[in-house]
């Protein structure tokens, strides 16, 4: 064997890496590119709505409460976002999806 066959070394893949002696001085590592998050609206039936402080607490889904940064996720009765749908006509914020709400199968909504 060469000197340059001994300087060579298997990585953990089938690729082959060169050890750290035989690398140029200005040479860096490949950076591995960080996986970004999925953008979470993206997935289907997943809308942004804000709620005001009132909208919350009838809903029982009160950010610092019921959502934190440790529970970021909290399951909220649909009756409760129909009722309020019913008493604010025409000023509730889930006038957006309130067809989407009304032909929701499940009974709790997972909001945060």
């Amino acid at each position: 064997m060469s000197n340059a066959d001994e300087d060579i070394h298997p990585a953990s893949s089938s690729k082959m890496q060169m050890s750290p002696e035989h690398r140029e001085k200005g040479s860096k590592r490949r950076k591995r590119r960080k996986r970004r998050p999925k953008d979470v609206f993206s997935i289907p039936g997943v809308v942004k709505i804000v709620l005001s402080e009132l909208a919350q607490k009838i809903i029982g889904c009160v950010a610092g409460v019921d959502v934190t940064t440790e529970n970021p996720w909290t399951l909220v009765e649909k009756e409760a976002v129909l009722d309020n749908l019913e008493l604010h006509e025409e000023s509730s914020e889930f006038l957006p999806i309130r067809k989407e709400l009304i032909s929701f199968p499940r009974p709790k909504l997972l909001i945060g």
